[in-house]
């Protein structure tokens, strides 16, 4: 890692997470076929607001532009597929201590490079976010990471406004 250019280690942020993500660039960019970036501390049952405004998110939005970015500009984020997820969804609405609970019914992943069509939203849920109501996949229903979702489902770009998304 201290043969890394100054400026890259300070775009991935100077905290674990970060310099976590950029040795996983390295990993890829020497060939390793699979690489795992653990960031734990996403059981928000209280006080939800408080740690998401904090350090903790701007850790990750900070590490995952910059991985994204990085094998973008290296001509590598074509042949790379990230994904991040969690192990379930979390209740639309927030609870008494200012958190969300567990809930199987609807979640998000990110997916990007791969061929994954840039901005595009799959899928949707009913209007108050409980269930997933439209292209609904699970890990029991979706093709593996040699067939992704996107080669043989249309997808539909979408914008998000007040009332839900919009097709484009």
């Amino acid at each position: 890692m201290q043969r890394e250019d100054e400026k890259t280690r300070d775009l991935y942020g100077r905290n674990n997470l970060g310099q976590q993500m950029l040795l996983a660039r390295r990993l890829v960019e020497v060939g390793v076929s699979f690489v795992t970036v653990h960031y734990g501390g996403w059981d928000h049952h209280r006080q939800l607001f408080k740690t998401c405004k904090g350090e903790f998110m701007q850790k990750f939005d900070q590490g995952m532009a910059a991985l994204l970015t990085d094998l973008d500009r290296r001509g590598l984020l074509e042949s790379t597929l990230v994904v991040a997820l969690g192990e379930f969804g979390r209740t639309p609405k927030i609870n008494k201590d200012g958190g969300r609970d567990h809930w199987p019914g609807a979640m998000s992943v990110l997916f990007a490079g791969a061929g994954v069509p840039r901005g595009a939203v799959v899928g949707a849920t009913d209007p108050k976010g409980y269930y997933a109501s439209d292209d609904v996949h699970s890990p029991e229903t979706s093709p593996t990471p040699s067939t992704p979702s996107w080669a043989s489902t249309p997808i539909r770009c979408c914008t998000r406004t007040r009332d839900g998304p919009s097709s484009l």
